[in-house]
């Protein structure tokens, strides 16, 4: 029985796929330090970014 750790292992989808469309392989076991900066939401210029911060 194999531990399924990575996206690729959870749904069978060879890593070298993920790698040459562009995605990140993530692992489904462990938290990894990434976020959306709530600043670069709050500053960009677009309306749907905006109402996301804002809330209207």
């Amino acid at each position: 029985m194999q531990l399924k750790v990575y996206f690729s292992d959870f749904f069978m989808v060879d890593p070298s796929i993920i790698e040459e469309y562009g995605a990140f392989d993530v692992s489904l076991i462990n938290d990894l330090p990434l976020f959306i900066d709530p600043f670069l939401l709050f500053n960009s210029t677009k309306k749907e970014y905006q109402i996301c911060i804002m809330g209207y």
